[in-house]
């Protein structure tokens, strides 16, 4: 993931198969205050580039987690 928002994230990829409109599901670590998390959601394929290494992906989160939210919006707050 090279960058996110509550709303979504930029991501380099190696997979070809993925397309504008895909829905994905993503699992990730964060730590927020000494306190792991593992972030579970879903997200639509928005935007897709190629790059020198793959593809850069635009993903929009759909659905998560209220938990995941608060932690997610806390990490981003605390990296800002």
């Amino acid at each position: 993931m090279l960058d996110a928002s509550i709303c979504g994230c930029r991501i380099d990829t190696v997979a070809h198969d993925l397309r504008v409109g895909d829905h994905i599901s993503m699992v990730f670590k964060i730590r927020v205050f000494n306190i792991d998390k593992e972030i579970e959601l879903t997200a639509m394929i928005r935007s897709r580039y190629e790059s020198e290494s793959g593809f850069s992906l635009g993903a929009q989160f759909l659905e998560m987690k209220d938990s995941h939210r608060i932690a997610l919006s806390s990490f981003l707050e605390k990296h800002r």
